[in-house]
């Protein structure tokens, strides 16, 4: 089988070597990213197999779109070409399945010998609308939907689906025929019954922690306004997790607390069960399985007057080409619906109004500019986002580059204004939208001046006063209750 196997693997090097990026017949990508594979080395890239089963044959899902003709395949390859970005990004399926040389080669496909015919998977419906498209612009992000963005869920076609979903049939190969390494492993089964077992019940405290209905934010205290945070990472399923990914998470999570952040008002949202060890006490880690806890965590703290200083939500994770973040895969169908991924226009509408004193966005994913053009759109139409402050990892037609913008993130100190946070990334198409805003305040609200908080270098002040919770006087809270009573008369 290995034999067979490198076999393969050969043949499918062969044609991404030999791929005309210029032929508008090979469907693949733009121009310029199929070079970039082209020239790209093998062992820079990864190989996924299904290899072929006894009186079986596989079925090939995407999370955002059907393949033509996608069931009852032989054996099935993925070529990932770009593992050090974050999905979604180019890959390439492909099937492997039994056929004549004549056949094979008349539908321009590659024929490998001993009756065996190599396949490149496309999107289904998708290529006629990139032939009608009027302008390049539009056809470039016509193509880019057309695009394999993910790893494809992999299943035996004869075989039910459990209460857990389809079964992954894919498995990486180390160094095949000259391919690369697999990604590090992580570990995503929950420790969650390990730590409840030392407390209570084992399954009342799994519902607990997972259980939507049970979850409600904190709220500040009477007479104290806070700094919190929200961070939101899906991941979508096993394959598509990266040990960076942890890491993401994890840097962001220390770079709060280090700006004074304190620990209950940061939120995780965490792949499929928020387990993520962080300090030796922090509970706070909640699943991304449902999309209506991470909305009404924040909607909630947006809601309440005087409860929010400075708000950080970061989101990092798999996503589409319109800029939606892929949670998690709960009914583990291969399939992503509308309550497992987080919308640009979601993100945006829930920060819309928020009576936190500033919101800072920190968009870290691939096709980010959706949430730019979403918040430039409605700017234009609303006053009411102009204590947002976005800050982006690139371009739409970028991928998100492993840790770049997360990692410069992570690196944010107390003493550094928010702009800080493009302006010392050294990345030309990372993006930042509030300037004026992003200059004159600290991550924890802190006024700066010439480039430092106003009371610097006095961190006792800065800590006392800005950094986490503070006192607010009587008098602002009857003053609100005044003017909500007047509010109220009126109408």
């Amino acid at each position: 089988m290995l034999r067979n196997l490198r076999t393969w693997a050969s043949h499918i090097k062969r044609y991404l070597k030999q791929i005309d990026c210029r032929s508008t017949s090979q469907k693949i990508t733009t121009p310029e990213r199929c070079e970039s594979v082209r020239s790209k080395s093998f062992e820079n890239m990864v190989m996924y197999i299904a290899p072929p089963k006894r009186n079986s044959a596989y079925s090939v899902i995407l999370p955002d779109g059907e393949l033509y003709d996608s069931a009852q395949h032989h054996a099935v390859a993925v070529v990932d070409p770009f593992p050090e970005a974050d999905f979604g990004h180019l890959v390439f399926v492909f099937y492997i399945d039994g056929s004549t040389r004549f056949w094979c080669e008349k539908n321009n496909h590659k024929y490998m010998g001993s009756g065996l015919c190599l396949i490149r998977a496309q999107k289904s419906r998708c290529w006629n609308n990139v032939r009608v498209s009027a302008s390049e612009t539009r056809k470039d992000y016509q193509i880019k939907k057309c695009e394999v963005n993910f790893i494809p869920l992999v299943s035996d076609y004869f075989q039910e689906s459990t209460e857990h979903g389809k079964r992954q049939e894919l498995i990486c190969i180390h160094n095949l025929a000259g391919f690369g390494p697999c990604p590090a492993d992580l570990n995503v089964t929950s420790k969650v019954d390990e730590r409840c077992e030392l407390r209570e019940n084992t399954k009342q405290c799994y519902l607990k922690k997972t259980a939507p209905e049970k979850h409600r934010p904190l709220l500040c205290k009477l007479y104290e306004i806070c700094d919190h945070a929200v961070t939101v990472f899906g991941g979508w399923n096993e394959m598509s997790m990266r040990v960076r990914n942890e890491e993401n998470v994890r840097m962001i999570y220390k770079m709060l607390r280090r700006n004074g952040f304190l620990k209950d008002k940061i939120q995780i949202f965490y792949n499929g069960n928020g387990d993520l060890e962080l300090e030796a006490d922090y509970t706070g880690g909640l699943p991304a399985t449902e999309k209506s806890a991470i909305r009404h965590h924040i909607s909630t703290l947006c809601s309440s007057e005087f409860c929010v200083d400075s708000f950080v939500i970061y989101l990092n994770g798999p996503s589409t080409s319109d800029g939606a973040i892929l949670l998690w895969d709960k009914n583990g169908d291969g399939l992503v619906d509308t309550e497992e991924s987080y919308t640009a226009q979601e993100v945006i509408s829930d920060v819309t109004g928020c009576a936190a004193n500033q919101v800072i966005l920190m968009v870290d994913q691939s096709y980010s500019d959706a949430v730019v053009s979403e918040l430039k759109y409605l700017r234009k139409r609303t006053n009411q986002l102009d204590n947002v402050v976005l800050m982006t990892n690139g371009e739409s037609s970028e991928y998100a580059q492993g840790q770049t913008a997360t990692g410069h993130w992570g690196r944010h100190s107390k003493i550094r204004s928010i702009s800080w946070g493009i302006d010392g990334m050294g990345v030309n198409s990372s993006t930042l939208i509030n300037r004026k805003l992003a200059e004159q305040y600290t991550l924890y609200g802190a006024p700066v001046v010439k480039g430092l908080p106003r009371f610097f270098p006095n961190f006792d002040h800065l800590e006392r006063n800005f950094m986490g919770c503070q006192n607010l006087p009587p008098s602002r809270w009857i003053l609100q209750f005044l003017s909500d009573e007047n509010s109220d008369t009126e109408n």
